[in-house]
């Protein structure tokens, strides 16, 4: 399935764009520690707000069914 993530870099939010109904989400900086997240959307398309981060490159798990993808993002 397809999954599409912009903006990337982002500063206080970013969307993520799926062509099926995503199950979870979750958000880790580099040394594993989950971030917490509110994350709300509809349509395939959600939006994850994480405006008090810290700059730097975090890793985003995306479940849909009984599939998982990861995708590194990066945060001014």
């Amino acid at each position: 399935n397809s999954i599409s993530i912009f903006p990337n870099p982002f500063t206080n939010h970013f969307i993520i764009n799926s062509e099926y109904e995503i199950d979870h989400i979750e958000l880790f900086d580099v040394v594993g520690k989950k971030i917490p997240v509110k994350w709300e959307g509809s349509d395939n398309e959600y939006l994850v707000i994480v405006d008090a981060l810290s700059s730097g490159v975090y890793i985003l798990n995306v479940k849909i069914g009984n599939e998982a993808k990861q995708f590194r993002l990066i945060k001014n």
